[in-house]
């Protein structure tokens, strides 16, 4: 269970993790005021480490948790303190990120957001990596805010917070190293795959650090790991060009190359599909009871596909609508499917004893005459029962992503690097 964290937050403070959340944007002062005394106690709270084996076929990727990501697009993970507090149900934000994940992976892990980890300061021509032992006032919130949003995913197993290896002062000298071959490598895979051009090396060495400082932090989870335990996301396309040069680096890590999976999470967080963020959470939790979220990944993985192929479909907005168009069909495919096999089995299922006995014993006219008696049974069965939550919650995920987008997509990474800057 994973629950250490979320139970922390709500025994700590003595409100539910929703209340937590909802105090973050109204009344942010009453956490502030307790932060010290928060952070000294988490510290010394053991958080499960390794996670279960992941099943054949199963994906977990490890969502780092503090790195804006500014390189073409990815997953945004900063404080947003300019902007309110994201509630349950909105599109935008750390919540879609995950759902976005969760739309084909099984589960999802995550770093403990109030541990200290690594980051690479100093200046573009002389970086070194740093322990960042201190957590800002807004960093605190967000995570307390991330924390209290993803609690319902949290307590059901399907969001995972780990705790990572925080390395020693002592062990910084070999990271710096490390960085300073690994950032001109990652600048020339992202200039050599077309990402980005030699005509701006601060803007280009910048990303190449981002990417950098992303690598690490994941290898530190990753390198305490088995390797059925955690699959390495690559959430951006700049990320994936640029894994070959951690790989040169630094021979030891776990290459999780990119093959049909990865490529497909990678493509769900770069569409930022709206209907994830409207998809309830208890949604998210009932649909893996069963063989309800194998069937909907199948349909997942193709609708992506055929954004990916179709033909004149090159902007994010228009694959979107590809995709809405793909779980559409998809979804009247499996309504027909399941009414038929619902229906059947209903007939065929408890009631078939009793239909040979009728017919053996010359009840009824024959078997057109028992089929016609179980076809009705069957009926006021199906009707009683009713769909089961699973299903139930599959349905909702194919009614969010059939609906089109209602707006453009958002800005890309380096447009919105741009735009800051000036």
């Amino acid at each position: 269970m994973n629950h250490v964290l979320i139970d922390f937050i709500e025994n700590f403070f003595g409100r539910s993790c929703e209340e937590v959340g909802m105090a973050v944007s109204a009344d942010p002062q009453s956490l502030l005021s307790r932060k010290t005394d928060f952070l000294e106690l988490i510290s010394v709270q053991k958080l499960p480490s390794e996670p279960q084996p992941l099943e054949p076929g199963e994906l977990r990727p490890l969502v780092s948790n503090r790195i804006s990501d500014l390189a073409t697009g990815g997953i945004m993970l900063s404080p947003v303190i300019t902007s309110p507090t994201l509630r349950d149900g909105d599109a935008h934000g750390f919540t879609l990120d995950v759902r976005s994940l969760l739309l084909y992976a099984h589960t999802v892990a995550i770093p403990n957001p109030f541990q200290a980890s690594i980051g690479i300061q100093g200046s573009l021509a002389e970086p070194n990596v740093a322990l960042q032992t201190q957590m800002s006032e807004e960093e605190f919130l967000f995570s307390l805010d991330m924390m209290a949003q993803l609690a319902p995913l949290i307590r059901h197993d399907i969001v995972l917070p780990i705790d990572t290896m925080v390395p020693r002062e002592s062990a910084l000298p070999s990271f710096n190293a490390k960085i300073a071959e690994l950032i001109p490598q990652i600048a020339m895979q992202l200039v050599a795959q077309g990402i980005f051009t030699w005509s701006d090396q601060t803007d280009l060495n910048m990303r190449a650090r981002v990417l950098a400082e992303r690598f690490l932090r994941q290898d530190l989870v990753l390198a305490t790991q088995p390797e059925d335990r955690l699959t390495r996301l690559l959430s951006c396309h700049a990320e994936a060009a640029a894994m070959p040069a951690m790989l040169t680096i630094h021979a030891g890590a776990d290459a999780s190359s990119p093959g049909r999976d990865p490529w497909l999470i990678e493509e769900l967080v770069r569409l930022q599909l709206q209907g994830a963020g409207r998809i309830r959470l208890a949604d998210m939790v009932a649909i893996r009871d069963d063989e309800c979220f194998s069937v909907f990944r199948r349909d997942m993985a193709a609708a992506v596909h055929e954004s990916s192929v179709a033909p004149g479909v090159t902007d994010a907005a228009s694959q979107q609508t590809v995709v809405a168009d793909e779980m559409r069909a998809a979804a009247h495919r499996l309504n027909l499917q399941t009414r038929r096999s619902t229906l059947l089995s209903s007939i065929l299922g408890d009631a078939l004893n009793w239909a040979v006995g009728a017919v053996v014993g010359g009840m009824l006219g024959g078997w057109t005459g028992a089929i016609s008696g179980l076809a009705a049974k069957g009926t006021v069965d199906l009707v009683r029962a009713g769909p089961k939550r699973s299903e139930r919650a599959m349905r909702a995920h194919y009614v969010e992503l059939s609906k089109p987008p209602t707006a453009p997509a958002g800005r890309t990474g380096r447009e919105r690097l741009l735009n800051e800057g000036r």
